[in-house]
């Protein structure tokens, strides 16, 4: 979007409009939002959102008299905006043509965006997937190496869960893993990093979070975990076990890149020991 908004701006001179205004919004016009605005004496570069009741906001109005037009902006006949501009005869045609050429920009840049986004998220639970867990967890090494920060991974395999997708068929397994992964997005904090990382296997990033506090983390989504109640296909009852394995910087080990493996192989080890509960990985 800020490619955009730069040609956008290099491009208003050239065609001699000093008022022009880009405004996204709604269907129905109900939510406003201004996301660039060239005015005579400043260029407007942030989002400000303002009263349905206003087509540009009140505190952006032009200091001079000045005759403004509005044309819509539509791709493919979804309307998610319009501009608004200062109205000069026998412009008509140039118009057009940067409403056209606003459109197409910001539905690329809308579908660039979707597509990113489609790439990072596991589409059956609509967690983040490995790829994005992978490069998050870089930027979190990062992070706590430049502000000497604890940092956390938890490694979670649900227990028995291939007999399931045995006995009920990877439809109805698709349906507990998504059971699975919300009850994750709503019991852990909006900081935590929380994705799918293959089959039955989350992953749980803690930034900021040390040893203790990530053991009781654990023991929490351990015990919501239980509270599920699953009816199988049969009218069977079923309850959901996971085995953790924890590793914690700088408490397991000095070296953060070797908390995700480390917690890996503490989760294994928890299952060795009979599953659902927690093992922490050793130093």
């Amino acid at each position: 979007m800020e490619d955009i908004l730069e040609r956008i701006s290099i491009r208003l001179p050239e065609l001699n409009i000093n008022t022009f205004y880009l405004i996204s919004t709604d269907e129905n016009l109900e939510k406003r939002k201004l996301i660039f605005a060239r005015l005579k004496d400043r260029i407007v570069q942030e989002e400000i959102s303002f009263n349905s009741n206003e087509i540009i906001p009140q505190k952006l109005y032009p200091k001079e008299r000045t005759t403004l037009i509005i044309k819509p902006l539509y791709f493919q006949e979804s309307f998610f905006g319009y501009i608004v501009l200062e109205y000069g005869p026998k412009r008509g045609v140039i118009y057009e043509i940067l409403r056209s050429q606003i459109s197409a920009a910001i539905q690329g840049a809308k579908l660039f965006e979707e597509l990113n986004q489609l790439a990072i998220t596991d589409p059956l639970t609509k967690l983040p997937n490995r790829r994005y867990i992978e490069a998050e967890f870089q930027k979190e090494i990062e992070r706590s190496k430049r502000y000497s920060s604890p940092l956390s991974v938890m490694v979670l395999d649900l227990d028995n869960f291939k007999i399931i997708n045995d006995t009920f068929g990877h439809q109805y397994g698709d349906e507990v893993l998504k059971k699975i992964a919300e009850n994750l997005r709503k019991y852990c904090r909006k900081v935590d990093i929380v994705g799918r990382f293959g089959g039955d296997e989350f992953v749980i990033i803690l930034p900021e979070t040390n040893l203790e506090k990530s053991i009781k983390v654990a023991d929490k989504i351990i015990k919501n975990l239980e509270k599920m109640n699953i009816t199988l296909p049969n009218g069977e009852k079923v309850y959901i076990s996971v085995s953790i394995g924890i590793a914690s910087y700088p408490e397991t080990t000095k070296d953060p890149e070797k908390l995700l493996s480390l917690a890996d192989t503490a989760m294994y080890n928890a299952k060795k020991l009979g599953g659902k509960q927690t093992s922490v990985a050793s130093f």
